[in-house]
Formats: C-alpha cells, structure tokens, sequence
C-alpha cells in the first residue's frame, strides 16, 4: 500500500499533530493535522511495523496504535 487514512469517528481533528515511529523509536514523520481524516504517504518508507501518536493542541496524547507496511 502507498497510504493510509487516519480518521476520527466522532468530531474532527482540530490542530492535532500526528508522529509515525519506526520500532526503535525514531520519529520518521509528522504532521499538523486538522479535519476528519488525515491520509499518510507512505513514499520511501520501508516494509515494517510502525507506530503512531496523535495528540492535540495542548500537547495531550489523543491516540496510540500502530500499523504495519507491506
């Protein structure tokens, strides 16, 4: 896959920010986001588990997960 979208279910994002690790921690991407969805590029990225934070104006964690690259 090239992308992926992140989305809320309820409400938008509203200046959120959105960082993409790899395993070892190193944070790869990152972004301001805002509305309902957000849709990554993969580009250059390998193959891989990776992981994601987004948090809100404040700097508050608002979502954790991770999704994987193949």
């Amino acid at each position: 896959r090239e992308s992926t979208v992140f989305s809320r279910s309820t409400g938008a994002f509203d200046r959120h920010h959105i960082d993409i690790s790899d395993a070892g921690g190193r944070v790869l991407h990152s972004a301001s986001i805002s509305g309902k969805q957000y849709l990554f590029q993969r580009k250059n990225l390998p193959e891989g588990v990776y992981f994601f934070r987004i948090s809100d104006s404040n700097g508050l964690t608002t979502g954790t997960g991770k999704f994987v690259i193949f």
